[in-house]
């Protein structure tokens, strides 16, 4: 269960957590995905990409040792920062596309919470593409890159 960061804001946030599994491949199998290639033509591909995204950065700090205080944040807009980092002085922020290509829209949702809150930290955007890149408002990260988060 990921909790919603709600803190300082005001009645117009989701309050209610999201669900992830551990093992997308179980998730695959309750959704009766039997072979690899039905995820391409799934309508949903990009949670199925966002679920082993978390996942993975959660399984990296358990098994650093380490307490994650992972959130996300939505607003009543559906405007959606798939998962914060919570840290000593601020977040670390993440965006999650199923996607081969950076576009600057993917980022808009960083922004966006950054001018809302007027947080600092760092700004990822992790992608199905392979190519790391620094862009202005975040770091690009290819998803085998994800470990080293």
């Amino acid at each position: 269960m990921l909790q919603p960061y709600y803190q300082n804001f005001n009645k117009r946030v989701i309050k209610s957590p999201k669900l992830y599994f551990y093992d997308t491949g179980l998730a695959c199998s309750l959704l009766t995905m039997t072979e690899a290639q039905q995820v391409e033509s799934y309508y949903q591909r990009g949670s199925l990409f966002e679920n082993a995204m978390v996942a993975e950065l959660m399984k990296n700090r358990l098994n650093a040792g380490q307490s994650p205080h992972f959130y996300f944040w939505q607003d009543s807009n559906h405007v959606e920062v798939d998962l914060l980092e919570e840290q000593p002085n601020g977040f670390t922020s993440y965006e999650m596309k199923y996607s081969q290509t950076v576009s600057s829209d993917h980022l808009e949702n960083l922004i966006h919470f950054r001018k809302l809150t007027e947080t600092t930290g760092d700004d990822y955007l992790l992608y199905a593409g392979s190519e790391d890149q620094k862009r202005t408002g975040a770091t690009v990260v290819g998803w085998q890159g994800v470990t080293s988060l």
